[in-house]
């Protein structure tokens, strides 16, 4: 009986398709697996934006809510209206004296606005109307920070004025934050 020797025969330095073909689908593979962190790190970097973007509206409106209430802390300076065009939304006016005895108000309350892209947000807006107006004009009004909606509630016996504010965080409108004032003077209804 005759053992059979099978030596393999060819150039050695070469590489076999086999191996070329393992070698393309590692390098697709990890080409796959960087595509997918690249793609969730970029929408993941978005989103914290976003949100920071959202907080930070958040705090500019408490910040310029607490500064125009305490600017105008005085006896019978606060009250809350319905918006004299669209009743659906609440007002909160603050009645600031002239010289010549009359006042003029500024409107502090949300409204529909274009925003920088083109978009319409819904932003708190500050809006004044002097004594010889009959009517607020939005057009006019400014435009503070983007918030889903606000509403205020004063309490004229203990003397402090509570707001909430809802603004979108994560792509919902979920987030609140409730804030009280208490006033130095008294009786503001």
């Amino acid at each position: 009986m005759r053992i059979l020797n099978f030596k393999v025969k060819g150039n050695k330095k070469g590489s076999t398709t086999v191996e070329l073909v393992m070698v393309t689908l590692l390098l697709f593979l990890f080409g796959f697996v960087i595509f997918n962190l690249v793609v969730t790190g970029t929408s993941t970097s978005e989103r914290i934006t976003l949100n920071k973007d959202a907080q930070t509206d958040a705090r500019v409106i408490t910040s310029y809510l607490n500064v125009r209430i305490r600017q105008n802390d005085t006896s019978g300076a606060f009250s809350i209206e319905p918006h004299p065009s669209r009743t659906d939304i609440e007002c909160l006016v603050i009645k600031t004296p002239l010289e010549s005895g009359e006042h003029y108000e500024t409107w502090i309350y949300t409204a529909e606005k274009e925003d920088h892209s083109g978009n319409i947000v819904s932003y708190l807006v500050e809006n004044i109307k002097m004594p010889y107006e009959t009517a607020l004009n939005d057009d006019l009004s400014l435009s503070i920070a983007p918030a889903e909606s606000l509403h205020f509630f004063i309490d004229s016996e203990k003397d402090l004025i509570n707001y909430t504010l809802e603004y979108t965080y994560d792509g919902t409108s979920d987030k609140k934050i409730t804030e009280t004032i208490y006033l130095r003077s008294d009786s503001n209804q």
